[in-house]
C-alpha cells in the first residue's frame, strides 16, 4: 500500500495519507502529509547514521618531524 524511494512515499492509486485526530476526523491529507512524513523519517534517518560516527580529535593526526 506505502512504498518509498530516495525521493518520495509512494501511495498505491485510489489511497491517500492522513491525519486523523482521535475522534476520526480528517485533520489534514494527501500530499503534503505524505512529504511531511517522508521529511520526517529522512530526518530520523541521517540522525541515526549521524550519530554512530564522531569528529576527529587532536589525537587522530599525526605530527610528522
Amino acid at each position: 500500500m506505502v512504498s518509498a524511494s530516495n525521493t518520495t512515499l509512494s501511495i498505491e492509486n485510489g489511497m491517500k495519507l492522513a491525519i486523523v485526530d482521535d475522534k476520526g476526523n480528517i485533520v489534514r491529507q494527501g500530499e503534503d502529509v505524505s512529504k511531511e512524513i517522508f521529511d520526517a523519517m529522512t530526518e530520523q534517518v541521517v540522525r541515526n547514521f549521524c550519530s554512530k560516527f564522531s569528529g576527529f580529535t587532536e589525537a587522530d593526526f599525526k605530527k610528522s618531524a
